[in-house]
Order: structure tokens, then C-alpha cells, then sequence
């Protein structure tokens, strides 16, 4: 079963791509025993944690994830509106109630 560890929230698709090339690099640097796999808009983490990167026009995708994490990339702020930002805020908060409720 694999479970969301984080959500990174980047300004555009070229973002996404840079950010998640850099977090792979970090990853294998910090953890070299670890097995990760990069898929589209994710990386995997020993086949049970994924961290999904999305673009700030896929905010509306993001209802089936029930991250434990969310970030937001500096590209992120330089693309959204506030009125994003504040939905995808409000979204994990709605979000992280749930899952803490349920580790409970």
C-alpha cells in the first residue's frame, strides 16, 4: 500500500520537474540504502511512501490525497493567486485533521 508522504506545491510543470529532480538527488544522497523510483510527478520510497509534486494548475486534483506533509516551492508563491494558496491551505488542514484522527 502505498501512502503520501508529502504533497510539493510548484508554480508550473517545468517546476515540478525541477524540484522533483532535486529532491531525488537529495534523497539518494541523505538515504543511499533506500530504493526510490521516479514516476511522472512523484518519487517512491521503498514502495510504501510516495512524495507527489504537483503544479499550481493541478490544485484541483489533489482531493483523493491524503498527504502528511505539504510544502509549497518558492515557485509556487511567485505563480498562485492568494486565493489559491488559501484553497490548498484550507484543503490540508481539512486534510490533516483527518488522517490524525485516524492515527489516533
Amino acid at each position: 500500500m502505498q501512502t503520501t508522504l508529502k504533497i510539493v506545491l510548484c508554480g508550473t510543470l517545468e517546476d515540478v520537474r525541477k524540484r522533483r529532480a532535486l529532491d531525488y538527488e537529495r534523497i539518494s544522497k541523505i538515504y543511499p540504502q533506500a530504493n526510490l523510483a521516479r514516476h511522472d510527478h512523484t518519487i517512491e520510497i521503498n514502495s510504501t511512501w510516495t512524495n507527489k509534486y504537483i503544479s499550481v494548475r493541478q490544485l484541483k486534483n489533489i482531493d483523493g490525497l491524503k498527504p502528511r506533509y505539504m510544502e509549497a516551492d518558492v515557485s509556487a508563491f511567485l505563480v498562485a493567486t492568494p486565493k489559491q494558496m488559501k484553497i490548498a491551505t484550507e484543503w490540508y488542514q481539512s486534510v490533516a485533521v483527518i488522517n490524525y484522527a485516524k492515527d489516533d
